[in-house]
């Protein structure tokens, strides 16, 4: 919910796509959790998106989610409204999680500053 409270204070989801994403990694484990830290949280859009959104969020002290042995500690949001304009977002983040440089300067963020600049670097804001 935390790394959600952007986009809903700012209408683009509801608490309820949020419930829902909790609700899918409950049922199904951490399928969102894809590696090297990385959590992409996201439902279909009919849960709550009212419109195209991202958000990042690192965290500078891992953690874990319920029943996963997967250390996260950069929680993408997405909340797309169809299957294809999140799609050049998600291709360009993509690249950028498979770039080890990139990454390391993601791991080495201790600020809101730093995480900007990583993301403007990866062109992802």
């Amino acid at each position: 919910r935390f790394s959600f409270r952007q986009l809903i204070q700012d209408g683009t989801v509801t608490d309820d796509y949020v419930t829902q994403i909790i609700q899918l990694t409950k049922d199904h484990g951490d399928y969102m959790a894809i590696g090297n830290g990385v959590f992409l949280a996201h439902a279909a859009a009919n849960a709550g998106v009212r419109r195209l959104g991202f958000s990042y969020n690192y965290f500078t002290h891992p953690f874990y989610i319920e029943n996963s042995a997967k250390k996260l500690n950069f929680v993408v949001c997405i909340a797309p409204v169809d299957q294809e304009k999140h799609l050049k977002t998600l291709g360009v983040l993509l690249q950028c999680l498979q770039n080890d440089d990139w990454m390391a300067q993601l791991h080495h963020c201790h600020s809101q500053e730093d995480l900007e600049h990583v993301l403007s670097a990866g062109h992802l804001l």
